[in-house]
């Protein structure tokens, strides 16, 4: 048996390769290779809105579809017969009571099947690699899903599209086999599929994956497969990609002191990441992501006014984009930087906090979008780490809540592998190089240093004997226009009202206004 509370589910799914005891894995495919397209589900109730003349909203249509999907879920967890998905598309008319209007269900199924097919599911990026890891292994693999909606003949139609079929070694859907997930007779129809590619095989060398703790967990343990639940306890829909992942604490697969100089305003370092990040994203995902589409959008962490270290990471990202496009004649792709504006700041020290924590901070921040992002462009979220996952869970309901539907890709240049290791380790990455004034000031006489919002705040916040270290500092370094760009930065971020930083911002007030007088300090 295999159960996994890790925050990376596909990593976990990676080392069955190494398994040898592994020698069959079958998934589950909604909520576990795939996530529904929301233009998909807008353009289905769009379409059945037209027909009843508007008679129902679009909502109140979603809403049939969703209440139906569920209960037919629970019913066939419950262990019995499959429906068909016209009788389905029968029991959803009848949740909008519309006892007046005929509406020709088989016809109604084809032109649900044609908007799944031009609004299609969207693949996890790292299930692809995972796949292609598991045809290398000499392992084979399969599809063993539960149907509703949409039938397993469509949803091959879709596979193939994108050339996925060949890499499996068969499918079972519920609506074709008759059965459905828990039932026994699904998982026995598995063994006898995958031991027509493995003579010798035994029930507990298949692994079966999914999402529902019903269906996929415990209905393969029953008949003795092994099984992997997926879980989603960070909240979050996307998946996160970066370049490198922490899975032990004492072994950091960057270096620690360029992070932390990073972090506090060195752009030749965002300038190294930002190349680093853009050659992951086009060896990982660019082919995929930019598909079918012009316009791709690409959004860094949110500020207020003062950038964050993420910003320049995006910044050069972007220029490694942009001459991609470029040496390799690209026509037609355009690339947009948009700004994700926040209201709040805080004082606290985000790395020093868990998950929970995390969340309760920046849960009531006001973030919203510079300008509404194009309905089929393609966004890009790039920040320079992910512990928790709590910004993009935040990013994310932003999307929801302001009905932003559009395909997105989260890249991070670093992110947290193994959920026992404390969150607090951000802090220890924050602070390998700048952890006093004297670094600071070390950090900002280097020719590529740039002001982020974190570097201010360290500053303002330090002690008072500390932030007259740095008055001389700047004094003796004629660093006068730096003085001027740090109180400004300071007043447009609303630091000049936050009561911690509001002694500090006094003297360099005065700094500014006779930046000759020494003495005075």
């Amino acid at each position: 048996m295999i159960e996994s509370n890790s925050l990376e589910n596909w990593e976990v799914v990676s080392s069955f390769l190494t398994n040898k005891d592994i020698k069959h894995l079958s998934f589950d495919f909604w909520n576990t290779i795939a996530f529904s397209n929301q233009n998909f589900k807008l353009n289905r109730a769009k379409y059945i809105n037209n027909i009843l003349n508007s008679k129902v909203s679009i909502n109140s249509i979603n809403a049939a579809f969703e209440k139906i999907g569920k209960e037919y879920n629970q019913y066939q967890e419950s262990g019995k017969h499959v429906i068909s998905s016209c009788r389905l598309l029968e029991m959803v008319i009848d949740e909008l009571q519309v006892f007046n209007e005929y509406i020709d269900t088989i016809e109604l199924k084809k032109i649900i099947d044609s908007l799944f097919l031009e609004y299609p599911p969207v693949i996890d990026l790292n299930f692809k690699e995972v796949l292609e890891a598991i045809l290398a292994s000499g392992k084979t693999c399969s599809l063993t899903s539960n149907t509703a909606f949409i039938s397993g003949h469509t949803i091959k139609i879709f596979l193939d599209s994108i050339g996925l079929t060949n890499k499996f070694s068969f499918f079972l859907f519920s609506d074709e086999v008759g059965y459905a997930k828990p039932n026994n007779e699904i998982y026995e129809i598995l063994f006898k599929n995958a031991k027509i590619y493995h003579s010798n095989l035994k029930f507990s060398q298949v692994i079966h994956i999914g999402d529902s703790i019903v269906a996929d967990y415990y209905g393969a343990l029953r008949l003795g497969y092994n099984s992997y639940l997926f879980n989603y306890n960070n909240n979050t829909r996307n998946h996160r990609c970066a370049v490198h992942t922490i899975t032990n604490s004492e072994i950091i697969p960057f270096i620690p002191l360029e992070y932390s100089k990073f972090k506090f305003g060195d752009s030749s370092i965002a300038k190294k990441y930002g190349q680093e990040l853009f050659e992951f994203f086009r060896i990982k995902h660019l082919k995929e992501f930019i598909f079918d589409t012009s316009d791709v959008i690409i959004c860094s962490s949110p500020y207020t006014y003062i950038p964050t270290s993420s910003y320049f990471l995006t910044k050069y990202f972007l220029d490694n984009f942009n001459k991609y496009i470029e040496d390799n004649n690209i026509v037609g792709l355009n690339l947009n930087l948009i700004k994700i504006e926040r209201q709040q700041t805080y004082t606290q020290d985000y790395g020093a906090m868990d998950a929970q924590e995390r969340y309760d901070l920046i849960k009531n921040d006001t973030f919203f979008f510079s300008e509404k992002p194009i309905a089929k462009s393609k966004i890009i979220f790039i920040d320079d780490i992910s512990i928790t996952g709590t910004h993009q869970r935040v990013i994310e309901e932003i999307l929801k809540r302001n009905s932003i539907s559009n395909i997105c890709i989260f890249l991070y240049y670093a992110k947290l592998g193994n959920s026992q290791i404390s969150p607090t380790i951000e802090n220890d990455l924050n602070y390998a190089f700048v952890n006093s004034i004297e670094e600071m000031c070390v950090l900002i006489n280097e020719p590529t240093f740039e002001i982020t919002t974190r570097a201010v705040k360290f500053i303002l916040k330090s002690k008072t004997s500390k932030f007259l270290y740095f008055i001389d500092f700047l004094n003796n370094n004629r660093l006068y226009e730096f003085a001027d760009k740090i109180h400004f930065y300071s007043i447009k971020n609303g630091y000049d009202k936050i009561e911690e930083f509001r002694a500090n911002f006094g003297v360099l007030s005065t700094f500014i206004l006779s930046p000759q007088s020494k003495t005075n300090y």
